[in-house]
């Protein structure tokens, strides 16, 4: 068949243009569901199923199979027939697009989150008209009335820009961006149905740009930070679009949390977002205006499940858990697109002549077919993650995301740690084994002289694929999750901070043990954890507090925040002194209570009560609530450890023995 013919089947001219229609789509979007093509093309499921039959015998889309949906993308010969019957060069239209072998590989491990963005877009899509009707201008809605109005819309993937503010340049970062526009059909119609100029055709168009953040739920090192920039960009263009009614309106940012455990748990993720939120605003000088910033981000949980829908989300206000709805605060306006936003009122034909309008037929053909082939430049690792996860389910990333976050555990201390039923903890060593099977994750000996025990269950971490498998399932750059210094022999990354774990085996298995003891002691009233955390007062960078354990737990009348520390003695006096000062400045600078409890040697409390003595001496120390334990004590504790009386609370004075852990 030449392409010269068109699609050469025996078409009616209708059929083929939804047919090019389709072909378009996924070329702008690869990687689309059958259920998706039906929202995007307004088509039936029927008719876009017999869509999809017509274009997979013409050879112009193919399909991947992956263990739950049917993908389909079009093929190199489908871009040539859009180009074809659009009049334009294939080579530019690919390159518009970024139609590269490269880029189709990307793109495959991120296919879970997009599938989730877009279940909530196509609700919106279905509410909008009925929510945000009697929302609009007057003219609009008088229009409205009468049926002479058009709803538009368009969305971006992994959406990174910025903007120019003066002399500084603000980020803007999103798993999604939705574009939801209205046009007034009954203003200028004729003068419309003449022209194809975007400029006029948005004379009567209002619209808003949605952002929607997907929360990765992993513990990342310096994550507020990383958190502040996915907000800030969006704080400081909702508080220009107040006074510039030219600027791009954007609503609400919309913030997913996934519903898990431990670091991952939702209250964690919402603290770090809060921090996130605060510092953006002490940045752009609105530190005493928190309170009103609230409703520009709203946040919501995940329910378990692959299908999402909006009335299955309970949305809040990022600073309170007060629910609220989206629609009264979403304002359409007059606006500009932002950028790398493309707008949806220009048709196929008129943006694919804006990308020929240089004659560079050759060139860019030759550009187009060379970049379908393997380079030996490229990232030879990107056809081996685009593999994986294909083949990977969702069990698979999820026992990848808790040996990143629970480095160098045993099997049984991961599916004790991750509430894991014991009926479920075999399955679970299957998925590990399977993991191991394909290069994701690797057993750890202990560091000599300490011997593994012959028949004892293996300490997992990460290696460099699992990593990167991660890290493009996430999207997150792979030098947020793994540094090239602390790789290990015969890789070139490795995760964060796991070598400096393993070379203090002794305190990195000290700490696990403690941490199941206080899960198995809370059961289901534990809140979330956070082992290692990096924790920075807000007031000062230069002040550093990383505790060993955060450990959040309900009690019966209120919610219990643990500081803990678990110390082996290793530390000079004026160290230690240094250490609890910092501390101390903490609890100060942020005028709350904060609860620290430090594990001492056998031994060494009364030494250690001297020292802390010593360093909090003529300080105040209304907000510092300081108690001491011995290890040994706790280990006989138990599953009891949160009752039993064994606590030394050395702060506030005058101090008392025989504390237990949850005494106020």
């Amino acid at each position: 068949m030449d392409t010269e013919e068109g699609l050469g089947l025996p078409l009616a001219p209708q059929r083929e243009r939804q047919l090019i229609r389709l072909l378009w789509w996924l070329l702008r979007f690869p990687w689309q569901r059958a259920e998706d093509l039906a929202v995007a093309l307004g088509c039936s499921r029927p008719s876009i199923h017999r869509l999809l039959a017509l274009a997979t015998a013409a050879g112009a889309i193919e399909r991947l199979r992956s263990k739950r949906w049917d993908w389909y993308v079009a093929s190199p010969r489908g871009v040539i027939l859009v180009a074809r019957m659009l009049q334009c060069d294939p080579g530019a239209l690919a390159a518009q697009h970024g139609y590269t072998r490269a880029q189709l590989l990307r793109c495959l491990p991120r296919l879970a989150d997009w599938s989730l963005c877009q279940q909530l877009l196509q609700d919106v899509l279905r509410r909008a008209p009925t929510q945000l009707t009697a929302r609009l201008p007057a003219p609009l809605q008088i229009s409205a009335a009468h049926g002479q109005v058009r709803w538009l819309w368009t969305w971006v993937r992994d959406y990174r820009s910025a903007f120019l503010l003066g002399q500084q340049r603000w980020p803007l970062q999103a798993t999604a961006l939705f574009w939801l526009g209205v046009q007034d059909l009954s203003v200028g119609a004729e003068v419309r149905r003449d022209t194809t100029t975007e400029e006029q055709q948005a004379s009567s168009l209002c619209s808003v740009h949605l952002p929607l953040l997907l929360d990765p739920g992993l513990p990342l090192a310096d994550e507020v930070q990383r958190l502040c920039q996915q907000v800030i960009g969006w704080v400081v263009l909702q508080a220009r679009a107040q006074h510039q009614p030219s600027c791009p309106r954007v609503g609400p940012v919309l913030l997913l949390l996934p519903t898990g455990s431990g670091p991952a748990a939702p209250p964690r993720r919402l603290q770090l977002w809060r921090q996130a939120a605060e510092r953006a605003c002490q940045q752009l000088g609105l530190s005493g205006l928190a309170e009103q910033q609230a409703p520009l981000i709203l946040a919501a949980c995940i329910p378990p499940g692959t299908r999402l829908a909006w009335h299955s989300l309970t949305w809040h206000a990022l600073w309170n858990e007060r629910p609220c709805s989206l629609w009264p605060l979403l304002a359409l306006g007059e606006g500009d697109l932002l950028p790398g936003v493309r707008s949806p009122l220009r048709s196929p034909a008129a943006r694919a002549r804006t990308a020929a309008t240089r004659p560079l037929s050759q060139r860019h053909t030759r550009w187009f077919v060379a970049s379908l082939k393997p380079s030996p430049t490229q990232q030879a690792h990107l056809p081996e993650l685009a593999s994986l996860s294909t083949r990977l389910g969702a069990r698979h990333l999820q026992v990848l995301r808790h040996v990143f976050t629970l480095p160098l555990a045993t099997t049984d201390e991961l599916a004790s740690v991750f509430a894991q039923p014991a009926r479920t903890q075999a399955t679970l060593a299957h998925l590990v084994a399977e993991l191991r099977r394909m290069g994701c994750v690797r057993p750890v000996e202990p560091p000599s002289p300490r011997p593994q025990p012959r028949g004892g269950s293996p300490h997992w971490r990460l290696t460099e694929r699992g990593l990167q498998l991660l890290a493009a399932v996430t999207g997150l750059p792979l030098s947020a999750l793994a540094s090239r210094s602390d790789a290990w022999p015969g890789e070139q990354w490795g995760q964060r901070a796991v070598r400096g774990l393993w070379r203090q085996w002794e305190h990195t298995q000290q700490l696990r043990r403690l941490l199941l003891q206080l899960i198995q002691a809370a059961r289901q009233r534990a809140i979330w954890w956070d082992l290692a955390p990096h924790t920075r007062s807000h007031e000062d960078g230069r002040l550093t507090v990383i505790p060993d354990l955060l450990f959040a737990y309900r009690d019966a009348q209120r919610n219990v925040l643990a500081w803990i520390e678990v110390d082996r003695g290793t530390l000079k006096p004026p160290q230690y002194r240094a250490k609890w000062r910092r501390y101390l400045a903490l609890s100060q600078r942020q005028a709350r209570r904060l609860s620290l409890y430090l594990v001492c040697p056998d031994g060494a409390q009364s030494r250690m009560s001297h020292v802390i003595q010593q360093a909090t001496a003529h300080q105040p120390a209304e907000y510092l609530v300081f108690r001491l334990a011995e290890w040994e004590q706790v280990q006989r504790a138990g599953t009891s450890v949160l009752h039993a009386p064994l606590w030394r609370q050395i702060l506030p004075p005058p101090g008392r023995d025989q504390v237990t852990f949850l005494d106020p």
